[in-house]
């Protein structure tokens, strides 16, 4: 299994690549008004409109501001496109299935925090599984 790193709000998290249609650089984001919390708007990526969400937490704009490292995240679920914010995205890791399953397993007895569903220790640090289905739920 391989799994994509990535820093959003600070912290480290990681993510199925196979959950993953693209990892597109910032561009011109066009808003929506009255759109729900969290949406900023939508972007059109090969001909597909699609709703970006930037959930890396209640910090100053400052801090989330835009640099040459943000990346657009685009995921799909169910053929339904959308597109998340991350401040960087890193290394691909390569693990054992196994791995992943039993720290998802693990989660199920915790409290759930929002874009959370587990924890992961891979090469000497610990990683944020990301609920990326928690995006379309929400």
């Amino acid at each position: 299994m391989k799994l994509l790193q990535f820093i959003m709000g600070g912290e480290q998290y990681v993510v199925d690549v196979l959950a993953i249609h693209s990892v597109e650089n910032i561009q011109d984001i066009t808003r929506v008004p009255n759109a729900p919390e969290g949406v900023i708007g939508v972007i059109n990526v090969r001909g597909l409109m699609t709703t970006i969400v930037d959930v890396r937490g209640n910090q100053s704009e400052e801090t989330n501001a835009y640099t040459k490292d943000t990346r657009i995240v685009l995921i799909e679920d169910q053929n339904d496109p959308l597109g998340f914010i991350v401040d960087q995205t890193s290394n691909v890791f390569t693990i054992e299935d196994q791995l992943y399953h039993q720290a998802l397993e693990a989660n199920e007895q915790e409290e759930n925090r929002q874009y959370s569903c587990g924890v992961m220790y891979i090469h000497e640090q610990w990683y944020t599984i990301f609920d990326y289905h928690s995006l379309f739920r929400s």
